[in-house]
């Protein structure tokens, strides 16, 4: 679930805020006041349509609770079409080249971060004296996938891969890590539809 608020900065730049609470739990009694993070992003935003190459620039900071990095991060997003069936994506914390097949169709490589972070609310007794109460993973992926536009606002995709990088850890309640649970590369596999509000 987010909250935005938008709104024009100047002739050029769009603000963007959003408010991002989210729920993130083993879930084994409940929801509890431990489960629920919240995130921020604030950004700046550039877009021209109606020229030869079309671009967009998004340039901000982004606070993921659930990161497993507690501060902000940057966040810049610069895309063009190159060509008509063609663009690319520079940035943080996605890169990307893509082809659309058809206007509602295509298909794209990309490198990402991604991960997650999660409360583990019967805390881990690890028998060394330490409590795992926190569980997250962080990834470098490379892949490919396919996008399908629904309608205007929705599309369907599905993205496989590799990870390049990947830390799955057990952390305490201060996020002090405890124990490695897998750093090796893996499949990756996600698929999904993305309702977009801009």
């Amino acid at each position: 679930m987010n909250l935005g608020y938008l709104t024009d900065w100047n002739e050029k730049w769009k603000f963007i805020g959003i408010l991002t609470p989210r729920v993130a739990s083993n879930f084994q009694e409940g929801l509890k006041a431990r489960d629920v993070f919240l995130n921020a992003t604030a950004t700046l935003w550039k877009e021209q349509n109606k020229i030869e190459k079309p671009f967009r620039l998004i340039l901000g900071l982004t606070f993921n609770s659930t990161s497993g990095l507690p501060v902000p991060l940057p966040l810049v997003n610069y895309t063009r079409r190159f060509r008509p069936n063609w663009s690319f994506t520079l940035g943080v914390p996605k890169m990307e080249i893509r082809h659309w097949i058809r206007p509602q169709q295509s298909i794209f490589v990309e490198t990402k971060l991604d991960g997650y972070f999660l409360n583990i609310q019967n805390d881990l007794n690890l028998g060394n004296g330490d409590i795992a109460s926190r569980n997250s993973l962080s990834a470098l992926i490379v892949g490919a996938g396919y996008e399908y536009q629904i309608g205007d606002r929705l599309k369907f995709y599905a993205l496989g891969g590799t990870t390049l990088i990947q830390n799955a850890i057990l952390r305490d309640r201060q996020r002090n890590n405890l124990l490695t649970l897998n750093n090796q590369m893996s499949f990756y596999f996600k698929s999904g539809v993305k309702l977009s509000l801009f």
